[in-house]
């Protein structure tokens, strides 16, 4: 009997199938092998009496209740519980994969699933409280999952596969064009519930990034982040350097401040002119990989629609990031925790990290608190002589003013139940301020104004960066308070329009596969050279795309 291969392709994409022994597979290709009569004998009276018990409407419909506690295994099996990380990156609580089962009386509707890729305790709080809410006023049930974000692609195509969908998923745009490829997503429900809320009260800019050719959003924008060029201004000030917004002025406060000893500048021997995440399983390495290459011009995919990184702008990309890792960071391979570390410590210029740091540098986050040597007397230094960039430009010819957002949507799946977007409703009108002042520096409101005309980014400037015991019996200070005014214009101008790489299906694929991280890591390491890195991540782009690889040795 050969059963299902486990491959799907859906416009350009492979998903994974768990191999399911049923009456729909038994309708396949059975072989046989002559040479054992009696082996055959017993496999054909085993069919036999499996096609009897299949009817013709089952073997199209398998039941559903019959296979459910199955198909929640399957998700359960890819449900991890990774530690949680300081960058705010969301782990997976050990929450069981709800199913949507029968119920005994007709009248109890059934509960909605809500997929949230936040797992923090304050989150989880915030959810429960307005699902709560939304039960009591409209007798629906909301059950929440909480999910490691880089699996939420993964797990919904399973979930699709098993007629396991939930109503709503929070994602990034970093897997929506991958959720819309593989049939997840409802455009016309997201399409209807932002006409609802009202496309004037949206971010300038930020619709058309969620808009499909049809003119029909995928999904509705809730909030968002851009990376930061942190750098010691203080220094670049005393030395007379530029501020690090090209290639060539990072390589020079790059080149000044490495390994350079000046007890008056706050720096011991063991300084770096910059620490960059280079982990080759972490999404950071490969998030700042892609801040530079879109600011050097570099493309995943050309303007005929074809996997382009050989690529002069993207050869130069990755020379570049080589040589500033290898020549000016510390030596190993380095982290989200090992940059902010190293920063709060005094012991780099520069770092490119999430906005989660801002807290840090005010003290705000008791796990990570500034340590430098002027820090012990003014817990502000770092505050008061940080500098910082949201937009890089690169050397190449095809060089371009570039920043890195990330943004966060609500996705309404095809599955849905329409009160879903009810639950939606409620939580933009009544909860999405609470849940912006959760974490308000890495979540710029995109919901500008509500239903009633108010300004939501007022509300949002004058949030303070962190709640509870790191703040003391005083209350901790706004972002715009502790950076100036100008900070929170950092953080939002030009977050819709974020040059991200722009094949947005093959983008979610390299993320959920973490494609280039590895590439980058064998080139720091010695490996391979920029050109080989080059042909070996258009092969593996390739790869990813289900086209076949070059076959390209540039350096042996």
């Amino acid at each position: 009997m050969r059963l299902n291969s486990g491959k799907d392709t859906v416009t350009g994409r492979q998903t994974k199938r768990g191999l399911q022994v049923n009456c729909n597979q038994l309708s396949g290709t059975t072989t046989i092998n002559n040479h054992r009569p009696i082996l055959n004998f017993l496999l054909l009276t085993l069919l036999t009496i499996l096609f009897v018990g299949c009817s013709p409407e089952e073997l199209l419909n398998p039941p559903r209740v019959a296979t459910q506690t199955v198909q929640a295994a399957q998700l359960q099996t890819l449900l991890v519980s990774p530690v949680p990380s300081p960058t705010n990156e969301p782990f997976a609580a050990p929450t069981p994969v709800p199913t949507k089962l029968l119920t005994v009386a007709d009248d109890i509707p059934d509960p909605i699933i809500v997929w949230l890729n936040e797992t923090d305790a304050a989150t989880i709080a915030l959810a429960e409280a307005v699902g709560s809410q939304f039960t009591a006023q409209s007798g629906v049930q909301v059950q929440f999952v909480y999910l490691p974000a880089q699996k939420v692609t993964e797990l919904a195509g399973t979930a699709k596969l098993t007629q396991q969908l939930p109503d709503l998923i929070l994602h990034t745009n970093e897997q929506t064009a991958g959720l819309v490829a593989d049939g997840v997503l409802d455009s016309a429900a997201a399409n209807e519930l932002i006409q609802a809320l009202g496309p004037e009260t949206f971010m300038q800019g930020v619709l058309p990034t969620v808009q499909q050719i049809d003119d029909e959003y995928v999904a509705v924008p809730s909030d968002g982040w851009q990376y930061l060029l942190l750098y010691r201004q203080d220094w670049f000030t005393a030395a007379g350097l530029a501020p690090p917004t090209t290639f060539d002025a990072l390589l020079a406060g790059a080149d000044t401040f490495y390994n350079f000893d000046n007890e008056e500048l706050d720096r011991g021997d063991l300084v770096s002119g910059i620490v960059v995440p280079t982990e080759q399983d972490g999404y950071s390495t490969q998030r700042v990989f892609e801040w530079v290459a879109t600011a050097n011009g570099c493309r995943i995919v050309d303007n005929d629609g074809f996997v382009g990184f050989m690529h002069p702008a993207c050869l130069a990309s990755l020379e570049f990031y080589r040589s500033l890792v290898n020549q000016y960071s510390p030596p190993d391979y380095q982290t989200d925790v090992t940059a902010f570390k190293a920063y709060l410590d005094g012991r780099t210029a520069m770092i490119m990290a999430p906005p989660s740091i801002l807290p840090m540098l005010a003290g705000y986050d008791p796990d990570y608190t500034p340590t430098c040597a002027a820090c012990a007397e003014n817990p502000n230094f770092l505050v008061e002589n940080t500098g910082f960039t949201t937009q890089l430009t690169g050397q190449s010819d095809f060089a371009t003013a570039a920043n890195f957002a990330l943004m966060t949507l609500w996705g309404i799946t095809v599955d849905a139940d329409p009160v879903a977007t009810d639950f939606l409703s409620l939580w933009y009108e009544a909860s999405y301020l609470d849940w912006i002042a959760l974490a308000p520096e890495r979540r710029v409101p995109l919901r500008v104004t509500n239903g009633d005309g108010v300004d939501q980014l007022v509300a949002w400037r004058e949030m303070p960066l962190r709640r509870g015991e790191a703040c003391g019996t005083a209350a901790c200070a706004s972002a715009e308070t502790l950076f100036t005014p100008q900070i929170t214009d950092l953080l939002l101008n030009d977050l819709p329009s974020s040059e991200r790489w722009n094949d947005g299906v093959l983008r979610t694929t390299i993320y959920e596969q973490l494609t280039i991280a590895p590439i980058l890591q064998r080139m720091l390491s010695g490996y391979v050279g920029s050109s080989q890195a080059t042909v070996d991540t258009q092969n593996a782009l390739l790869a990813a795309n289900q086209v076949a690889p070059l076959i390209i040795d540039v350096e042996h």
